[in-house]
């Protein structure tokens, strides 16, 4: 039986018992009865929401249960705050892109430009950000452009394929049609569900050129009417619906700005899960195919070797084998403890020194970047959504602008 059927379905009998059981006293004045009538529709409201909460949690704590992991025998440090959790340490070897198969790179029955995690990235969309970012750019650089685009969207899309079971999906569908006509406001939904990264408690956000939100955000931002609610897109933490409140025109297209109002509804609630799932895409774990090499040469460096380091290490192992051969026939020649044979242990030495210097420094910059990345695109959520919830009609004269 339907979940929602079972929870929902007596409080609803309970709507119809109350409104056939509210005493009319004789003394009672038609004021008194109203209000008496407002206080149980008030109180019926509020238990219904309290319902569907429970509803929508149900998915991912019968999958908790479920979940069979290893038995965890460590002691409890009940002294450590919740703030000082951190990611595994582990070194993990960083995955660069290939080119897919033709077969590989059909995603939704068409041939995607990308696909992570067997999720595709259509060329339309890419051009059509890349377009926008160009638009206010003093001076426009399509591969950068690309770069920037391509980096957001295999992060949001590796992100979001590691969540099967998606309950911002869920909540966003009994949210979007409320959202959609006034019904519920912005300031409401950002309580009650989440908002993003720089908003205030209301969920408003000023989005600015060069946003820390995104390209695709930003895009989406600046490309909704005043008024209008943005269709649903994806973001690192989950499903965003957004309206536009303002545009305020800068002296110079880098100067725009919008103001908008901003609701998010999270893959999970499960904070440590969501950040092992930022982690592994930042870090260079995602499956990442591609179209072609023209593709390939468009990502960002995260998903590409360095081929200048590459040509640098090459020639590194050109000079080091060429001494290494006249140092063999030195000692083949009972030369081994000359000079020159000493002169050419010290230079062997300083290259074999310089390789591990480098090969040491290019994995602190790729788990730097990685880090950098990490924090760039996390987006913080609002506080927990609250057992008891306000009435959304009630509501809607009090905040977001609707």
């Amino acid at each position: 039986m339907n979940p929602r059927i079972v929870l929902v379905a007596p409080l609803a009998l309970a709507a119809v018992l109350n409104a056939q059981e509210t005493p009319t006293s004789p003394g009672a004045t038609t004021e008194q009865q109203i209000k008496k009538l407002q206080n149980d529709k008030t109180r019926l409201q509020q238990e219904i929401e309290h319902a569907k909460k429970q509803v929508r949690s149900a998915s991912s704590r019968l999958t908790n249960k479920m979940r069979r992991g290893k038995p965890n025998f460590g002691s409890i440090d009940a002294g450590k705050p919740a703030t000082m959790r951190q990611l595994s340490t582990k070194r993990v070897q960083r995955r660069t892109a290939t080119v897919g198969t033709p077969d590989q790179m059909k995603v939704g029955g068409g041939a995607a430009m990308v696909v992570v995690n067997k999720r595709g990235i259509g060329e339309q969309l890419v051009n059509d950000v890349v377009k926008y970012l160009n638009s206010y750019s003093p001076e426009p650089k399509a591969d950068l452009a690309t770069q920037r685009v391509l980096y957001d969207l295999i992060r949001i899309e590796g992100v979001s394929g590691t969540f099967v079971d998606d309950n911002g999906k869920v909540m966003l569908g009994e949210a979007l049609a409320s959202l959609q006509n006034g019904d519920m406001t912005f300031a409401y939904a950002a309580e009650n569900y989440a908002t993003v990264k720089g908003a205030n408690e209301k969920g408003e956000l000023t989005v600015t050129r060069n946003s820390v939100q995104g390209p695709l955000f930003e895009f989406v931002a600046f490309n909704t009417e005043v008024g209008e609610v943005s269709r649903p897109f994806l973001s690192p933490r989950g499903w965003v619906v957004l309206k536009v409140e303002e545009y305020q025109k800068g002296e110079q297209p880098m100067l725009d700005k919008v103001q908008c109002s901003v609701a998010l509804f999270k893959f999970t609630d499960d904070d440590d899960e969501m950040q092992q799932a930022l982690y592994s895409v930042t870090s260079g774990q995602a499956e990442v195919l591609v179209r072609d090499r023209s593709v390939f040469d468009k990502l960002p460096a995260l998903y590409r070797p360095t081929p200048q380091k590459s040509a640098l290490q090459e020639q590194m192992n050109s000079e080091l084998r060429t001494l290494q051969a006249s140092m063999q026939k030195l000692i083949a020649a009972g030369e081994g403890a000359s000079a020159e044979a000493n002169k050419l242990r010290e230079q062997i030495a300083k290259i074999k020194t310089k390789q591990k210097a480098m090969i040491k420094q290019e994995r602190k910059e790729a788990d730097a970047k990685a880090a950098a990345d990490q924090v760039d695109g996390a987006v913080e959520s609002a506080p927990p959504i609250k057992r008891t919830r306000k009435s959304a009609v009630g509501n809607k004269k009090s905040g977001g602008g609707n």
